[in-house]
């Protein structure tokens, strides 16, 4: 039941990765303007990506079929007012990768709803520009235990802790 009259709607959307025994950790994709950045790689180099769209509502089905600009769509699901798409073989580092599910459908009304993330391994700081003030934050976090909400960002393997595989694959996109 819609209260405000709006009907449904995008809220948020985010890139979302499991760093191991850390916990689950999102990357904000902003539904407009700049694309947010997406620095981890993770999932033992699978490249697998998970998208996490949430509406104002509980969504009661997806009519439309999942596109991506980038890989294969592997799955959309739904719960509740969250829509999940994995997307297999994101093999576009550098690049702009827009996924968009249309016909997304709740008890009062119908969306589509789309998002933008820019897939750049290693930068860590969301500057846009892989670099050695990336690899410098990451080594200060090297040996400090899992990550958390402040850190997660620099686990660009998601193994969940800061170690020398994230040093080593982030010399390696310099």
């Amino acid at each position: 039941y819609d209260v405000d009259g709006v009907g449904l709607t995008l809220i948020s959307a985010v890139s979302r990765k499991k760093h191991g025994n850390a916990g689950t950790f999102d990357v904000d994709l902003p539904l407009t303007g700049t694309p947010g950045v997406e620095c981890r790689v993770g999932n033992g180099g699978t490249f697998l990506q998970t998208i996490v769209f949430t509406f104002s509502e509980a969504v009661t089905s997806v009519s439309g079929t999942t596109t991506t600009t980038c890989g294969t769509v592997n799955s959309t699901t739904i719960s509740g007012p969250t829509v999940t798409v994995e997307l297999g073989h994101v093999t576009c580092d550098g690049s702009d990768i827009t996924v968009t599910v249309p016909g997304v459908n709740g008890v009062s009304g119908s969306v589509d709803a789309s998002t933008t993330m820019t897939l750049r391994t290693g930068d860590v700081n969301a500057d846009r520009v892989v670099g050695t003030a990336d690899l410098k934050e990451i080594r200060m976090e090297v040996g400090q235990g899992l990550v958390n909400e402040d850190n997660f960002r620099d686990d660009i393997t998601v193994d969940g802790k800061v170690n020398h595989g994230d040093t080593t694959l982030e010399k390696s996109k310099l």
